[in-house]
């Protein structure tokens, strides 16, 4: 417990040196990415990005360099995903097969989700892929508004540029008005959060703050749940983060046509 507090500590005072001599500008100052400076950590991604040394001088005079290395050795065997047998995932896949109404999100489109086994699986991540025009961001759009349906909140990035609220607004009235079990279009934007990038550069950003968005969202969902007695919640936990799209940002920082250029980036 201490050794986390004196991270945390250690993360406070470095923004507030950032801050004072104007380094906030400089992305090799920020919490923890200079290896070689002061350390802010406040996440287990930043304290394995990180040195021996300079954890050292962080944790000073709490740890030795070589406790240092061994802590970093253990957060790694904690943490890293466990390996399995072919075996085993096999095993896992046929016990999962048949699939329980909360383990996926369904499109309502039938002949997909009957393809898709009941819908887009939670805890996986599905590619849509196809030809400008076909309606794959109208698809990610009727998949926020079944993902409210069934009291769940959305995650939208779009580099794409191509994301309409007043879509989204229609998409949710409609069906609103067709089945009352699907949430007012009110309910549904409320638990929709948009994230507009243009950037290789600010999606990698976004997607690296995305965990912890997700955790505070879900823990506010969890604070109404055990508040609210009757009636419907205002919040959602997410369980569903669309991008739409990776390759949006990349076109544009890299060039479209140029392949030699984008294989050397």
């Amino acid at each position: 417990a201490e050794i986390c507090q004196k991270l945390i500590i250690a993360g406070r005072k470095h923004h507030k040196q950032a801050s004072a001599i104007g380094t906030r500008n400089n992305p090799s100052n920020i919490s923890g990415a200079d290896t070689n400076g002061p350390v802010g950590i406040t996440t287990v991604g930043q304290l394995l990005r990180i040195t021996p040394p300079a954890l050292l001088r962080a944790l000073d005079p709490l740890l030795i360099n070589d406790e240092c290395k061994e802590l970093i050795r253990r957060i790694c065997a904690t943490c890293r995903p466990k390996s399995k047998t072919a075996k085993e995932l096999l095993s896992c896949q046929q016990s999962s097969s048949a699939l329980s109404p909360n383990s996926t999100i369904p499109s309502d489109v039938s002949l997909l989700d009957k393809c898709l086994r009941g819908g887009f699986r939670i805890g996986t991540v599905t590619e849509i892929v196809g030809r400008s025009g076909v309606g794959k961001t109208q698809l990610a759009m009727q998949l926020c508004v079944v993902a409210a349906r069934l009291n769940f909140g959305s995650i939208f990035v779009d580099t794409e540029k191509k994301l309409s609220m007043e879509r989204l607004n229609e998409i949710a009235n409609q069906r609103h008005r067709m089945n009352m079990n699907y949430k007012s279009a009110n309910n549904v934007l409320n638990n929709v959060t948009i994230h507009r990038l243009s950037s290789t550069s600010e999606l990698l950003l976004a997607i690296s703050k995305l965990d912890e968005e997700i955790i505070l969202r879900n823990e506010q969902s969890e604070e109404e749940v055990s508040v609210a007695s009757h009636g419907e919640l205002d919040k959602y936990p997410v369980k569903l983060l669309i991008v739409d799209s990776i390759a949006a940002p990349t076109r544009r920082d890299f060039g479209g046509g140029d392949a030699p250029k984008r294989v050397a980036a």
